[in-house]
């Protein structure tokens, strides 16, 4: 239980706990404290909150009726959470905030105002997005369905941001209000979060959708309301409009459901651009259980792949064979360093699993004939490829 799982059970721990202080604030300290130690767990987890929490903090410390005890406790309560952090960046030389740092050090908000940075994120990022695929790295293709909920997620934010717009003092008298002024104060609130999660986005040096997931959380709560709206309006038209974008999320939505139920296949990483660089692909599964069952089989003991299948390959064995890609020359570990490591034998009945149009290819068969003065021993697999020595 660590990483994601905690960090997307803080967001509307934390949310919940803000708006009860916001409510009360100098009458219950508690929550202060509860706040602060959820926040620094939160962060603790996956830095991925910090943008998340920061902006929590400082809409609460702009409250004009926020203590100093309270705000002291708060703090006191975030040290307690985000221990565990400290103590190993003291005695491990600080390595977690320095890779931190490198993950946080791109370009920024600056990108914002650069116009192919924002096509790239508004234009070709997001519609992918918003698709189904995966958390990892955006594919290729525009999946259809991601633009329909992109669509929605837009018309949700515009509707949400328009009386701000119109009127921009509002933004600030809800501030300070504490977000107790009624619907619009909720909106601005669920928009500010929106936008402090995508902050997280943009600034990573190199951006893929699990940095954005977060904002997943409030873009729905937005599209609810903005359902909400339509719905309780006398307009017929506005009602017209709640109906269709409703029809959109239910039918898009059944059939991504659908259609994800009928491809049994892995999504992983292989080389592109001329062996130069990892994209994402898709694997159907029958090909790794094909490739899996022909190991188990021929009692192999040990496989080197390329980083793409170390753990698909760990998985689908349950762990009987040895898997690494340090013969590939990038060693992926998919444990922690407290649990030893096995390395497959040389010596031993090892194997070679990669992609039939891997760059891999033709250099791993060359090395076995030189070695062993005979082609190897080739099984094909679909989409995936098993190098072995013949027997003698």
């Amino acid at each position: 239980m660590r990483g994601y799982s905690w960090y997307f059970l803080s967001i509307p721990l934390l949310t919940i706990l803000f708006l009860s202080i916001q409510s009360t604030p100098n009458r219950r300290w508690p929550l202060f404290l509860l706040f602060g130690a959820i926040s620094g767990l939160s962060v603790c987890s996956l830095e991925l909150g910090i943008a998340f929490n920061v902006a929590l903090w400082v809409l609460i410390l702009m409250r004009r009726s926020l203590s100093l005890r309270n705000a002291l406790v708060g703090l006191a309560g975030f040290m307690v959470g985000y221990t565990p952090a400290i103590v190993f960046n003291l005695t491990h030389h600080f390595a977690n905030w320095k890779a931190v740092l490198e993950k946080t050090g791109g370009g920024g908000l600056a990108l914002l105002f650069h116009p192919n940075a924002l096509s790239q994120i508004f234009l070709t990022e997001m519609p992918k997005f918003f698709g189904a695929d995966t958390i990892l790295w955006y594919y290729p293709e525009k999946p259809a369905a991601g633009f329909v909920f992109y669509m929605i997620a837009l018309l949700a934010v515009g509707v949400a941001a328009w009386p701000f717009i119109r009127t921009p003092s509002k933004i600030l008298m809800a501030i300070r209000g504490g977000f107790a002024g009624g619907s619009e104060e909720r909106d601005l609130l669920l928009l500010l979060l929106t936008l402090a999660c995508f902050v997280a986005y943009v600034t990573a040096p190199f951006r893929v959708p699990g940095y954005f997931l977060a904002g997943c959380f409030f873009l729905a709560a937005i599209t609810g309301r903005l359902l909400e709206r339509c719905f309780l309006c006398s307009r017929t038209s506005v009602r017209v409009v709640g109906a269709g974008v409703l029809a959109a999320i239910v039918i898009t939505g059944s059939a991504l459901t659908i259609d994800t139920a009928r491809h049994n296949q892995i999504e992983t990483l292989t080389l592109c651009d001329q062996g130069e660089n990892y994209c994402m692909t898709r694997i159907p599964g029958a090909d790794l259980e094909g490739v899996e069952h022909h190991l188990v089989q021929d009692q192999v003991t040990g496989v080197w792949t390329t980083v793409s299948f170390v753990y698909p390959l760990l998985f689908e064995c349950a762990e009987t064979f040895a898997v690494s890609d340090t013969m590939f020359g990038y060693q992926h570990r998919v444990y922690p360093d407290a649990i030893p490591w096995r390395e497959p034998d040389p010596a031993g009945h090892f194997a070679i699993v990669i992609e039939r149009d891997s760059p891999f290819r033709g250099p791993v068969e060359g090395r076995f004939l030189q070695v062993t003065g005979v082609a190897p021993l080739i099984s094909d697999y679909g989409k995936l490829a098993v190098i072995e020595a013949k027997p003698r």
